[in-house]
């Protein structure tokens, strides 16, 4: 491997890691009051729901076998419980939030910085400019059609949820690709091009619920929305900033 290219390799995963742990550590600052109390507030709803028997179960179920049906859902309670767990409210749970979101930062900007290897000038300016980039593929784009949902909220099935995802964001980055080619290298036929790859996905629909109803407020609902995409927001400016400083210093000294 050429010494340049283990330099940017280097630059790439140094900046990289302090990068994600710096925006890790601001973004799960914000969640603890943004996104984490509205998913307390819909777990409780959640909750509630399940633990509320149907009007029809409760007309069927005979009353000299209620004691026993009472001691079975016990048994399955106690089955639930030692199979699923669940990080405890608290201190507990912002600590795995925010290693979570450590890991997924430092992934991210691993990317960033492999696109600033191709970049001749690299800074914070540039970084945020990449950051906005990223926000618009990988959160704006897809929350058009799968908006952030809270606990409780009906979704659709897990695999073509993600498929669309997945093709979402390809066909975002290849539209903001084909803007920036026709602007660099004025070619105007590569605008509608851009233009038709970012409405392609929402022409074909993303998948929607078909069951189930909604035991979250539709307000609430409405507000994660918005705080998730706007945490979003705030965790891809941070990370392009802080990446893009930190590669342009690593690169110069160098």
């Amino acid at each position: 491997m050429p010494l340049s290219a283990q330099q940017s390799f280097r630059h790439i995963v140094l900046s990289a890691v302090v990068a994600g742990l710096i925006t890790g550590l601001v973004v799960t600052l914000v969640q603890v009051f943004t996104t984490v109390p509205l998913i307390a507030k819909a777990e409780v709803y959640e909750k509630a729901a399940e633990a509320q028997p149907s009007a029809e179960s409760v007309q069927a179920a005979p009353a000299d076998v209620h004691h026993d049906h009472a001691a079975h859902d016990h048994g399955d309670g106690d089955h639930h419980g030692a199979s699923t767990w669940e990080p405890k409210d608290g201190f507990e749970r912002t600590f795995y939030t925010g290693v979570a979101t450590v890991l997924a930062a430092i992934g991210y900007a691993l990317l960033l910085g492999a696109c600033f290897s191709q970049m001749q000038s690299v800074g914070w300016l540039t970084g945020l400019g990449l950051g906005l980039a990223g926000f618009i593929v990988f959160q704006l784009a897809p929350a058009i059609g799968l908006p952030p949902e809270p606990p409780g909220a009906p979704v659709a099935e897990l695999m073509p949820r993600q498929l669309w995802w997945f093709g979402t964001v390809v066909a975002t980055a290849l539209a903001l690709g084909a803007w920036f080619y026709a602007r660099n290298h004025s070619k105007l036929i590569w605008i509608p091009v851009g233009v038709l790859l970012l409405l392609l996905p929402h022409l074909i629909g993303a998948p929607q619920a078909t069951e189930g109803q909604t035991v979250v407020p539709q307000e609430l609902a409405r507000n994660f929305a918005i705080a998730a995409l706007l945490t979003a927001a705030v965790f891809w400016l941070v990370l392009g900033g802080i990446e893009g400083y930190l590669f342009g210093k690593f690169s110069r000294r160098a």
